[in-house]
């Protein structure tokens, strides 16, 4: 006990003697515990104001979790036990965070009429069903009436007049009043045929419970207009004691919605919520096939725990590498203390002490100091993390507070963790210097030192070459994430994570190696001719390098993760910005626009969107997936991308190295003038006539005209039926189409706007038992009337042969158009269409001017290698049911909006793709329901998405620019997390280097006072002293920063593209442009600068002081 006091006081004692060296390596093994604890704060923060955040975006009405499932029975005992089973697993799995549970169920339809009305066809019925929900009455409010009162089936009363309450929508839509007697029949055999309902009550969903009556859920007030169906609200008793006992087939769908309590949830048991949900949907779904289930909270976890995954991997090599910067500034300080200390070794060796003695002094010196580190880090990495909370990146989700920081187990495991590491790169220099006597240490004091041993035995050789297999390997894995098992989990490979650190410090060591040969060469070279203080400096730098490369050492690691960090998080906040605009394209995108106005005539959207305040410029999409017939079944799938080539310049963003062309380039290149399709008719024109002959046609073909109108809106016209076989003069009035075509865009209620285009011509046959009959007709002077008396000839088949057969299909590959000698006044020529019989009934016909000049095509890089053609090629491909020829002009390696790693694409002009393929679909029209708007910048945004939303053409989604950006940087897990660990990584860069710096310079100071005192008795003047300090630091700070820096450079090209994974775990799209923020470098510099100058300025004025004499007298010379 006595020896083990003896040598506690000895270690404070040695402390004490050194208390400015240990005070900076008290603060190196802070800051080292602290940062690996630190990890676990920051993820912890991350997480609590993450999923606050994401909970709180959760919208009022999706704060449930629904779930619905077909009972194999509807009796009450079956529901029962299907009921008992649910709770048990709700109980089990979720039951902590839920407030409340409602039950309901609905049956299948029935067939419905008023009883005072007499029963009309079954198809031309209205359609009802029976529904329940608990609790019904806290549930609705009666608009009027009364609530259902319990009827039960029994024999004395087999058919019971129920009661019901229908919704006030319901009743609205189908006129149903209270006192109204609904009889009800069932679509299937039961007991009774049919069954009364007295409507007692009509309710509208009350405010308090509007989260079940949402549509999605319960859909207990839906208005199914298609179906004509009446919901009919009874009790549960009734439902099953009542209505089930009569038709004991009907089918059940039982649903049950529980209102989850948010507030429940926090980061220590969102897991738990995961993991609940997800056992709920796996239990429920393997014991009900037919189980359904909707919970939002289950995809905000789910993505909130993927975001969390991947921000982790890179903050991970960030963090990796600021701890491997001050461990080697524990190292580093550690060697400076045991070098003060060397003289006190060698005389304890000398007495008698053995190695493992002066070890174990060492190893108690590092306990004490790691002790300390792990009682302080954690603490201390609290409060940094708490005061984050304070920083411009968290203060709006903070609202200026405290960040939450709490200290965990896991936090003191990585403080241990760190305490560890500390203890052993403690022990590094101490293990060299026990085998240090007097004699060595006279010898170590006379001549150079030794190179480390890692250089003696080509260790850092070894490992710049192992870092550079770990690059390869990292190149060929493409990312430090990897999908994992057959589940698809995704996986991090931990050694690769080293690689960013490993690679720092193999590469500093190399160069620690090549430093001294460096200086050698350039003292031999320059110093015959360089002035005094030049060469002193040199030959001093190149005679004991060791002294120097420490600190060179450090500095290079400092500025090469500075840049590193500042090339990660100028390429990250990059990276943010560009994938808004990839994802948005332009300032508005909108998508889903259909017509919800009541006009008569046919409007174009264009015109009304650029009326519309802050509209600049707007380009129109049509986007959809087609195929490649040449690709067989089962390949060649892609993404069609129509647009406006004039327009779109202006209008989306675009990334030079997107293409090798610039945007309008390409734009230029898909503005080709092609052959219009078409014949155009006179403003006036009222009459579209033409003379006919039949020959050989099926007496159930009629004629169709296609014409398209001034607002790119096709109409169809019916000229006639084709059951003659005489010449006949078909005539059809313009201002009311025959039939309309159908789009997806609404507009099925317009009528056409002058002027108009003569697209087509086609043949149908009702009749489709058989197949298609083959025939042929004779078509001459077609005439656009614009009066009585007055007529134009657009048509007479005279001249050039303009017209073609339109071949949607295979079908019509035999299908052809020729001139006929037959005209209907018997001098001239006619036009003449034939077709072939066919075994499936098709829509045949012709078209003027279309030829099959290819439209010009830029395909994707993906798109060219996966299908095997090249630029240059015409490709024959499919696009909405339709065939259209391309070819490929330009290619690009991404386009905004369009991901190449999952979907080939090819991009063309919109007019000709829009006339081809609606020349080629006579009932369905394809229109675009995208647009990409440009805003004029002094506009308010919200102003216009208001004046789109309540327009003509309402938007069902608007994309803007602005909003995505705003959102990923205010996303704790995507932008906003990053700019805290950016903060550290400069701090850290900042203290380490220039507390380094600082320690090494006074420690030199010490060791070499007399060394400059022998060089003032030789007759160096004080201004050469002082040119010899000056320069010696200016190199080590000038090649230490200049290779730290184009070292961290190299590491940011080299390693930040294979980070490039965003939060939801897929590769960047558009990939990363490396951009290093040398603004914030600069900043750090500048300081780092200051500081040094300040020292050196310091170091300077202790040289010019010194006393010659006394420094002489006190030495061993």
């Amino acid at each position: 006990m006595t020896i083990f006091l003896s040598s506690w006081n000895l270690i404070l004692k040695r402390s004490s003697a050194h208390w400015r060296l240990i005070i900076a390596v008290i603060l190196g093994v802070v800051l080292a515990v602290a940062i690996t604890s630190s990890t676990i704060l920051y993820f912890q923060s991350l997480r609590s104001i993450g999923l606050e955040r994401d909970l709180v975006d959760i919208p009022v009405e999706e704060q449930v979790a629904q779930f619905k499932l077909q009972l194999n029975s509807s009796t009450e005992e079956d529901y029962n036990r299907v009921h008992a089973f649910v709770e048990s697993i709700l109980q089990e799995t979720v039951g902590w965070f839920i407030n409340s549970e409602v039950r309901s169920g609905h049956s299948s339809t029935f067939y419905a009429h008023d009883i005072n009305v007499r029963p009309p066809k079954m198809n031309d019925r209205m359609r009802s069903s029976f529904s329940f929900v608990s609790e019904l009455e806290s549930r609705v409010d009666l608009v009027a009436g009364t609530l259902p009162r319990t009827k039960i089936v029994t024999e004395s009363i087999p058919r019971p007049r129920f009661e019901g309450i229908i919704s006030d929508a319901s009743a609205s839509l189908f006129d149903v009043k209270i006192g109204d007697h609904l009889i009800l029949t069932p679509h299937w055999d039961a007991k009774t045929d049919h069954m009364e309902v007295e409507v007692v009550g009509i309710f509208r969903p009350n405010s308090a419970s509007s989260r079940i009556w949402t549509d999605g859920v319960l859909r207990l007030t839906r208005q199914l207009s298609l179906l004509n169906a009446v919901p009919v609200l009874v009790t549960e008793e009734t439902y099953f004691q009542g209505m089930v006992p009569l038709f004991p087939k009907v089918a059940t769908t039982a649903g049950w919605l529980v209102e989850t309590d948010l507030n429940s949830i926090d980061p220590s048991n969102a897991d738990l919520a995961q993991s609940g949900l997800a056992n709920l949907r796996a239990t429920l779904s393997g014991t009900y096939g037919n189980f359904n289930l909707f919970a939002p909270l289950e995809k905000v976890l789910d993505t909130f725990q993927t975001k969390l995954f991947f921000m982790r991997v890179p903050l991970a090599v960030v963090t990796l590498m600021i701890v491997a910067l001050i461990l080697y500034y524990i190292v580093l300080l550690a060697n400076l203390l045991v070098g003060r200390q060397q003289a006190e070794i060698a005389l304890i060796h000398s007495r008698g002490a053995s190695r493992s003695q002066i070890l174990l002094i060492f190893a108690m010196e590092g306990f004490l100091l790691s002790i300390f580190g792990f009682i302080a880090g954690p603490p201390f990495a609290a409060l940094g993390i708490a005061l984050l909370g304070y920083t411009p990146a968290f203060s709006q989700l903070s609202g200026g507070e405290l960040l939450y920081a709490q200290l965990t187990p896991d936090v003191f495991r990585m403080a241990f963790l760190g305490a560890i590491l500390v203890q052993i790169v403690l022990l590094i220099p101490a293990v060299k210097a026990t085998n240090l006597g007097i004699v060595n240490f006279r010898q170590q004091m006379a001549r150079p030192v030794r190179p480390p041993f890692y250089q003696r035995f080509f260790l850092d050789v070894i490992l710049f070459f192992g870092t550079i297999i770990l690059m390869w390997q990292l190149s060929n894995q493409r990312g430090l994430v990897l999908l994992g098992d057959s589940w698809g989990e995704f996986q991090v490979d931990q050694l690769l994570l080293l690689v960013p650190s490993l690679f720092l410090i193999a590469v500093s060591l190399m160069f620690v190696r090549l430093f001294p040969l460096v200086l050698r060469v350039l003292s031999i070279l320059f110093n015959s001719r360089a002035p005094v203080w030049f060469s002193l400096g040199l030959w001093e730098l190149a005679r004991n390098p060791a002294n120097y490369t420490r600190l060179v050492l450090l500095l290079i690691m400092a500025a090469g993760l500075g840049v590193f960090t500042a090339s990660f998080g100028g390429t990250l906040e990059r990276s943010y910005e560009e994938r808004a605009r990839y994802q948005a394209a332009s300032d508005l995108r909108i998508k889903g626009v259909t017509y919800s106005g009541e006009e008569e005539k046919s409007l174009s959207p264009m015109p009304v969107f650029r009326s519309i305040d802050g509209i600049t410029s707007i380009s129109p999409i049509l986007r959809g997936s087609g195929s490649i017939p040449s690709q067989g079944f089962e390949g060649g799938a892609y993404t069609l991308v129509a647009l406006d080539p004039e327009n779109v310049p202006d209008i989306a963003w675009f990334r030079d190295d997107f293409s090798r062309s610039s945007l309008d380039d390409l734009m230029e290149t898909l503005d080709e003038d092609l052959p219009v399709i078409g014949l155009d008719l006179p403003v006036e024109t009222q009459v579209l006539s033409m003379w006919v002959r039949p020959v050989g046609v099926d007496r159930t073909t009629a004629l169709f005209a296609q014409l398209r109108d001034r607002n790119g809106r096709f109409f169809l016209y019916r000229m006639g039926d084709l059951n003659f076989e005489e010449w006949r003069s078909l005539d059809v009035e313009l201002s009311q189409p025959s039939q309309r075509r159908r789009s997806r865009a609404a507009f099925d209620n317009q009528n056409p706007t002058a002027p108009f285009r003569l697209m087509s011509l086609f043949v149908y046959q009702s009749r489709r038992q058989g197949g298609q009959s083959a025939g042929t007709i004779l078509v001459d002077d077609i005439k656009a009337v614009v009066g009585k008396n007055s007529s134009h000839i657009i048509e007479d088949f005279e001249g050039e042969d303009k017209w073609a057969p339109i071949r949607v299909s295979s079908i019509a590959a035999r299908d052809r158009f020729d001139k006929s000698p037959v005209s209907y006044t018997g001098v001239g020529s006619s036009g003449a269409f034939l077709w072939q019989s066919s075994r499936v009934v098709a829509v045949r016909g012709i078209s003027p001017g279309l030829d099959r000049t290819p439209i010009p095509a830029i395909a994707s890089q993906t798109f060219l290698k996966n299908t095997g053609h090249t630029l240059g090629n015409d490709l024959r491909v499919t696009f909405r049911g339709n065939e259209i020829v391309t070819h490929i002009d330009q290619q690009v390696a991404f386009f905004p909006t369009l991901d190449p790693s999952t979907e080939d694409f090819l991009i063309v002009p919109i007019e000709p793709v829009l006339d081809r393929v609606n020349v080629s679909s006579p009932f369905t029209q394809i229109l675009p329901s995208e647009y990409w708007i440009l805003l004029d910048q002094e506009f308010d945004s919200l102003s216009v998405k208001d004046d789109l939303m309540n327009g003509l053409f309402a938007p069902t989604e608007i994309i803007e620019m602005e909003n995505l950006l705003v959102s990923a940087k205010a996303d704790p897990l995507v932008a906003a997390g990053w700019s805290a660990i950016l903060l550290i990584a400069y701090l850290a860069v900042l203290t380490l280097s220039v507390v380094g710096f600082v320690v090494n310079s006074y420690v030199s100071a010490q060791q070499r006072r007399l060394v400059f005192a022998s060089l003032r008795s030789m007759g160096l003047s004080v201004t050469q002293l002082v040119a010899v300090v000056s320069f010696e630091q200016i190199v080590i700070i000038s090649i230490g920063l200049a290779f730290g820096t184009w070292m961290g450079s190299q590491i940011g090209n080299a390693l930040v593209p294979f980070l490039g994974v965003s939060e939801a775990g897929t590769r960047v799209i558009p990939p990363f442009i490396i951009e290093t923020n040398w603004r914030a470098v600069g900043v750090t510099y500048f300081a780092m600068g200051a500081l040094f100058a300040s020292t050196i300025a310091i170091i300077v004025w202790v040289f010019s002081r010194i006393a010659i004499a006394r420094v002489l007298r006190v030495s061993d010379i």
